[in-house]
């Protein structure tokens, strides 16, 4: 069976050059540059400037190099620039530029003349010697390179940057006794060393595992633990050294200890399920658990947990770890005891509406969520999810007035990380009310700030149109065309967003109109191309639906040849494999290849009621009708409301020669609204009943 929708998305004032030197936006073209200064990572000096009072002659001669460069005269700019250092030899600047300038000629040798000069006059020059090092780097001369970060080191600059480089090129030579040495520099004199620290961190506790002695273990232990108390004291914005304080304690199985970091990591950042996903993920990776987690780990950690009943932390933990264990109702019961310690935990009472909700228990998640918002009125988050809850129980007036109040928090100056998903949510619940179609359109503008929301809503809505067809035929083509309409009209308020293009193309498939569908899907393909990343939007999903629409427009060979591209692309995009499997069986033909993707196709997703009736009706094609019997009532199982599934079984009855069984698969199928397939299922069950009531095979 074919499974067609799916797709999971300047010359200033002299001023103003000089200031654009210094962020280096002239530069050699990239034909004539050799050893360019950004591939070396050099930037040009970011807090020094030009002396005050240069020589009017260097002064002159930058400049000229300056327009130089500008008429891209590359030679005659680097001439200047030496003009310039030779009229004002004490100014670094001119050097450093001048050496920039070199190194972009591919001059190193000059370059590398300038900065030794430079530092012969001024040996202190932190940022000359890092250049000098990353020259060193370029030419594979590691061991200078570290002899010069050694001293730049030991002029104990404020930049970590600075101890970061020379911590690499130790770390390249495998000189862990360098990388403390500088990692302790770092400790004591850079301003904010907080990589510095961790990598510190990192190699002491590698160090333990090989003390020899237990005076050399004190003395680790003791430094680890003086620069975990400076690092979170100095870094309380930073997670990490009270996770590495958690680690340390969960590699000598000191629980408690490490509860105690695990709890002041959380109280610093406010409670919030995503610290609190990262604790627990933090416990179950050092506790026997490793990555992926392991049952072991889970076990001991669960174990653990139910020890700590201290707060309401504890109980979260273990509330998320039975969610992972798929126990939503041991973990409603363990957020319940988290709340009862601590009525005001926010993160667990968000946890039981969600689980409350998912459990069928509607009322009381509404009730739970409510408790919420009274402590927390203005948190656009809490009503985004009250809007959320309100929209699973099909409340979506209410779900209307949440996500209306939670952008109104935001335009007074609340945050939140998703704005798009409130703009999103708001239209899919417009459009089902149905009252202001302007207003769904004007939030689908701004809900298209994030690709794929636009197909969100719209796949939300097609399904509410589909169910409205159901119970009134007319009215749900009403709201196809009206939805159709809006986004002709979105797209001619969009103009450049392919997004738009592409759901047009889906909704004329949608209604059968397959020429129109086509026709979009090509205009996508045009705005695609023209975009930043056309790759983004011409995926392999994209052109699935493109191949279909191919197909269901008749024009069969450019599908096969699509679907071939994207197998040829990836042999495991199983949509794709089963859809030509499928158009191949309907023809009878191809069938070995046919069977050689079904299968392939089920390997990757043996649950797919679609991919089994695939396989079941190519056995038919091969004459194998138990076989294919088989199959289809596996399909069955999984679409029961499927009606070519039962009409593929009723002609396999027919070739079983059992009309009568035959005849009641295609009533099945005709009860299920075959669509376009009715002709022939009509056809199909009047032959059945003519070779029963003729008594050509009786019961």
């Amino acid at each position: 069976m074919k499974f067609i929708f799916s797709r999971h998305w300047v010359l200033l004032c002299f001023f103003s050059t000089l200031s654009c030197v210094f962020i280096g936006c002239t530069s050699l073209s990239s034909s004539e540059a050799g050893i360019r200064a950004d591939s070396l990572n050099l930037q040009p000096p970011e807090t020094r400037e030009l002396s005050p009072h240069p020589s009017a002659e260097a002064m002159a001669y930058f400049s000229l190099a300056l327009n130089r460069e500008l008429e891209e005269d590359y030679a005659g700019a680097i001439e200047a620039f030496q003009q310039a250092i030779r009229k004002d030899p004490e100014n670094d600047n001119l050097y450093m530029i001048a050496s920039q300038r070199l190194l972009q000629a591919n001059r190193t040798e000059d370059a590398f003349l300038l900065l030794e000069t430079l530092l012969d006059k001024q040996p202190d020059n932190v940022t000359a010697r890092r250049w000098l090092a990353k020259l060193y780097v370029g030419e594979g001369n590691i061991k200078k390179a570290r002899e010069e970060l050694r001293v730049a080191v030991e002029d104990h600059p404020p930049q970590e940057r600075i101890y970061l480089e020379a911590i690499q090129l130790a770390l390249m030579e495998q000189d862990l006794d360098e990388v403390l040495y500088i990692a302790r520099t770092a400790r004591e004199y850079a301003t904010d060393p907080l990589k510095c620290n961790e990598i510190l961190l990192k190699v002491l506790m590698n160090e333990v595992n090989k003390a020899q002695d237990a005076t050399s273990l004190v003395d680790l232990e003791t430094e680890i633990n003086d620069t975990l108390d400076q690092s979170i004291q100095q870094f309380p914005e930073s997670d990490i050294f009270l996770l590495i304080r958690a680690r340390q304690a969960l590699r000598k199985n000191q629980w408690d200890q490490a509860f105690d970091s695990y709890q002041e990591l959380d109280t610093r950042f406010f409670s919030t399920e995503e610290i609190r996903s990262k604790i627990l993920l933090h416990a179950l990776h050092n506790s026997g658990g490793g990555a992926p987690v392991g049952q072991r780990g889970m076990q001991k950690v669960l174990k653990e947990l139910r020890l700590q009943e201290k707060n309401s932390l504890g109980y979260y933990l273990l509330g998320l770890l039975y969610e992972i264990s798929r126990e939503p109702d041991r973990a409603l019961e363990v957020y319940e005891k988290a709340v009862e310690l601590n009525p005001d935990d926010t993160a667990s009472l968000r946890k039981m509406a969600v689980l409350t909700y998912q459990l069928g228990q509607s009322l009381r998640a509404s009730e739970l969520i409510q408790q919420v918002l009274a402590t927390n009125p203005g948190d656009p988050e809490l009503l985004l999810l009250a809007g959320q809850l309100a929209m699973g129980s099909e409340n979506f007036i209410q779900a209307r007035r949440y996500f209306e109040q939670s952008l109104f928090r935001i335009s007074q100056g609340e945050s939140v990380d998703d704005l798009p998903l409130i703009h999103a949510q708001l239209a899919m619940a417009l459009l089902v009310l149905g009252e202001d179609p302007q207003l769904a359109a004007d939030q689908m503008v701004q809900a298209a700030e994030s690709p794929g929301y636009l197909e969100w809503i719209w796949q939300y809505y097609l399904r509410e149109i589909y169910l409205e067809h159901n119970q009134d035929e007319a009215k749900s083509q009403i709201m196809e065309e009206e939805f159709l309409y809006l986004l002709e009209d979105l797209s001619d308020r969009l103009p450049d967003n392919p997004e738009i293009e592409w759901l047009i193309g889906r909704s004329h498939i949608y209604r059968n109109e397959f020429d129109q569908g086509v026709n979009s899907f090509e205009r996508f393909i045009d705005m695609a191309n023209k975009t930043a990343q056309p790759e983004f939007w011409l995926n392999e999903d994209f052109y699935f639906d493109l191949a279909a629409a191919y197909e269901r427009s008749g024009n069969y060979e450019q599908s096969v040849a699509t679907f071939e591209q994207i197998i040829q692309k990836n042999p495991n995009h199983h949509p794709s494999l089963n859809y030509l499997a499928y158009m191949w069986a309907e023809r009878n033909e191809n069938i070995e290849q046919a069977y050689t993707y079904s299968t392939r196709s089920l390997r990757l997703d043996p649950e797919n009621g679609s991919y089994l009736d695939t396989l079941g009706w190519i056995y038919f094609r091969q004459g194998k009708y138990e076989a294919s019997y088989k199959m289809l009532l596996k399909s069955a199982e999984y679409l029961p409301n499927e009606s070519v599934v039962a009409e593929h079984l009723g002609d396999v009855m027919m070739k079983l020669k059992r009309p009568w069984e035959a005849a009641g698969y295609y009533r099945i199928a005709l009860m299920l609204d075959p669509g376009e397939r009715l002709p022939i299922v009509e056809r199909s069950l009047e032959k059945a009943e003519n070779e029963v009531t003729a008594g050509v095979i009786s019961p």
